[in-house]
């Protein structure tokens, strides 16, 4: 596992056993409900992964498509 999104959890530990996702190379934690100490204790112990802590805001443009589609990016 290389990429977990966690955000809209109400989490605000993670277990022991997430400590062992050394391959994790991205982690949103969107607007979740971890404290710092737990934010911190991610970071030194996964120091290769890297924490998104803000929701991405995707926004979308009409160009011309029938209303189901649209594009996004961010």
């Amino acid at each position: 596992l290389q990429e977990l999104d966690i955000g809209g959890n109400n989490l605000r530990t993670l277990p022991e056993t997430f400590y062992k996702l050394t391959n994790l190379k991205l982690l949103n934690i969107g607007k979740g409900m971890l404290s710092t100490q737990e934010v911190n204790k991610i970071k030194q112990r996964l120091p290769s992964c890297k924490i998104i802590e803000q929701v991405r805001e995707i926004r979308s443009v009409n160009i011309g498509l029938p209303h189901r589609y649209s594009l996004a990016w961010n």
